[in-house]
């Protein structure tokens, strides 16, 4: 039993640890009484998977990691022992998900919650599969999502819909506004991975073509960060500093928040779910520019920020900068005013998931 853990709460090792190697999982995978039938079945929803060998080691995997679950004695003896009072809740609706397949025939709630790159097939890190989707929609009573662009996307692709589709949204946790005091200097933060969906290279590309003092703060590391260095080492930094702080940790990103002065925050990805840095932004009372990606648009809008189009130009994010650069300093706290405003109203941790315990409680 961990120390503080509540006395009615057990809490199991993984059911794969890093000591588990594949001969293992092949062993516990294949070796038992699970049935196969439903992860056959996903073959007969992608046969592309037969064609791409990636695709394919990706299904095998977790065919053997789901029915090693479904097959592990701790998991059958706890579903002995509380069959009345059971509830599954599986926060990540990819792979993990997948065991729902064995869980359908026990009659009681199985929640899964969806966020972005769990949910959204066309993301370049799911190669447009993810393993049992179909069947897994089809075996669950409860689907979560944090956007209401995700439960669209779930009604619009799939034919097979759990009973249930509801919105319950994440969040972040208060540590106060921070303060500001207006700049002839346009302070601009970011925070994301460096890669070809975040797109960070084109704020520095902007950042670049503006004829006014600019300091752009970057948290985040990635595959492209070379990338990012060079460009920013061979710009022009005429009235402009930039600041590229790398992969940090949390506590590490909001004493960044909390001890410096920002004017903007600025998240141009391809693809999101709703991203937790633009809610911590919010929370800090940051107004906020960002592309219209999944479920952004349900956070920010002309009140607390500008939105820009997914398929963006350059010189649509550089208008925006320009544009907010120019406000008076009392419209500039009227928008700051509006996004702790937005974040109390739809980021806020503590009030988000006491509605969601209320609704766990109610199945």
């Amino acid at each position: 039993m961990r120390k503080g853990l509540p006395v009615n709460i057990t809490v199991y090792k993984p059911f794969r640890d890093e000591n588990h190697t594949f001969a293992k999982l092949l062993l516990k995978g294949l070796f038992n009484t699970k049935c196969f039938f439903p992860y056959w079945h996903d073959l007969y929803y992608h046969p592309e998977i037969m064609l791409s060998t990636q695709k394919l080691s990706l299904w095998f995997r977790s065919m053997l990691n789901c029915r090693m679950i479904l097959s592990d004695k701790r998991l059958l003896n706890s579903i002995s022992a509380y069959q009345s009072g059971l509830l599954f809740y599986f926060y990540w609706s990819h792979r993990p998900s997948g065991i729902t397949l064995g869980l359908k025939n026990l009659k009681r709630p199985v929640v899964v919650r969806f966020h972005g790159t769990d949910l959204y097939t066309e993301m370049e890190l799911n190669r447009n599969y993810i393993p049992f989707r179909e069947k897994m929609l089809k075996s669950i009573t409860h689907a979560v999502f944090i956007s209401e662009h995700g439960a669209r996307y779930v009604k619009k692709k799939y034919s097979y819909l759990p009973d249930q589709l509801c919105i319950h949204r994440l969040g972040t946790t208060d540590r106060g506004a921070s303060s500001w005091q207006p700049s002839d200097v346009l302070r601009i933060v970011s925070c994301s991975t460096v890669d070809e969906n975040k797109r960070t290279g084109s704020i520095a590309k902007v950042i670049s073509s503006l004829n006014f003092p600019v300091e752009w703060t970057h948290i985040g590391d990635g595959p492209l960060m070379k990338d990012l260095i060079q460009q920013c080492q061979a710009m022009d930094k005429t009235g402009k500093t930039i600041r590229l702080l790398g992969r940090i940790t949390n506590q590490d990103v909001h004493q960044v928040y909390q001890h410096s002065q920002f004017d903007l925050f600025i998240n141009v990805s391809k693809s999101e779910g709703v991203p937790f840095s633009i809610m911590e932004a919010l929370s800090y009372s940051i107004p906020v520019i960002a592309t219209a990606a999944g479920g952004t648009p349900e956070i920010v809008d002309h009140a607390c920020g500008h939105l820009l189009p997914v398929d963006f130009l350059l010189d649509d994010l550089k208008n925006a900068l320009i544009d907010f650069h120019a406000l008076d300093i009392d419209s500039k706290k009227t928008i700051r005013n509006n996004a702790r405003q937005r974040w109390e109203l739809t980021c806020d941790a503590n009030r988000n998931y006491l509605k969601f315990k209320s609704f766990m409680e109610s199945l």
